[in-house]
């Protein structure tokens, strides 16, 4: 599935959220769930480290834009927040001039 997270991410604005029941977005979401509130702790390191790994996908701009909204968890902004610091300090030149 992240190929097509990745083609899609390549065709749309980094500015444009997700809709919101995006395959991706919710399993974005159980991640997040499974990091915080899962009891077992293998479960909680493959979650956070799948959504560390997330943060590298263009998508994740959509994504992280998605997540800061005022209805998401908390987690979920956070994760949102995340996401698009590591996209401006690490991948600002991933950015599609042709979307400005």
């Amino acid at each position: 599935s992240s190929g097509i997270n990745a083609e899609y991410g390549r065709r749309s604005s980094a500015w444009q959220q997700l809709p919101a029941n995006t395959p991706y977005l919710n399993e974005i979401k159980e991640a997040i769930e499974a990091l915080y509130k899962h009891p077992d702790k293998s479960v909680r390191s493959q979650a956070e480290t799948w959504l560390l790994q997330q943060q590298n996908l263009p998508i994740s701009w959509q994504a992280g834009w998605t997540l800061l909204q005022p209805d998401k968890s908390v987690e979920e902004q956070y994760f949102g927040a995340h996401f698009i610091h590591h996209k401006i300090s690490q991948c600002w030149n991933t950015i599609n001039i042709e979307h400005f």
